[in-house]
């Protein structure tokens, strides 16, 4: 009975090196993937502390919007009333308690309306704000004179990390159609023929 024979080579270990070369790429590939894996969970970490700090800055314009809002309405009542345009004097001259006039027609030199307010919605992201405003610099009236109802209003906020944002707006103050209160005024009996007319009426027939 005949006996297999195996021819035997020398591989002089190439084996092992192919063995080691394809463990040496799974592990490249590997880290690879553990990089690009930890980068892009950085990237959306930052996008979302980014996204806090801009609406963390935008809450800062509503709060001072709100603000204003109610002071105009307030300290405008007798321009709108005599049928003036109303202005923005009141936000830029420091005639609200708390507030310091303006100091220049920019942000380093506006009035702070709104300063340090810490914001928090709960996600464990908190952050603050502050507002200033400061009159539009085309404006011929200067400082703190409004003469054209545009005033400039910017919110920057401070968030997780150190992360910054800002929402700057200009705002227009005008008059609404809702009727104004505390004021006097005289209202017309409208049209009769029994008043203290020069020429009263006596003749109601058709013609």
């Amino acid at each position: 009975m005949g006996k297999k024979r195996y021819a035997v080579r020398d591989e002089e270990g190439a084996i092992l090196v192919i063995v080691m070369l394809v463990l040496l790429l799974l592990t490249v590939m590997g880290r690879g993937a553990v990089t690009t894996s930890v980068t892009e969970m950085g990237i959306s970490g930052n996008e979302r502390l980014y996204k806090k700090t801009f609406y963390t800055a935008e809450a800062g314009f509503e709060h001072a919007k709100a603000l204003l809002q109610t002071e105009f309405r307030q300290r405008n009542r007798a321009r709108i009333a005599s049928g003036q345009n109303p202005d923005w004097d009141f936000s830029l001259n420091g005639i609200v308690t708390g507030i310091q006039p303006a100091t220049g027609l920019d942000f380093d030199g506006g009035a702070v309306w709104v300063r340090d307010t810490a914001f928090d919605d709960g996600s464990g992201l908190s952050g603050s704000y502050t507002v200033s405003v400061w009159n539009n610099p085309s404006d011929r009236g200067g400082i703190t004179n409004d003469t054209d109802r545009l005033i400039c209003v910017r919110s920057t906020a401070r968030g997780p990390r150190g992360t910054t944002s800002s929402v700057e707006v200009l705002l227009l103050g005008q008059a609404s159609g809702e009727t104004i209160g505390g004021y006097s005024g005289q209202l017309g009996g409208g049209c009769n023929h029994v008043s203290r007319d020069v020429r009263a009426i006596a003749d109601f027939s058709m013609r």
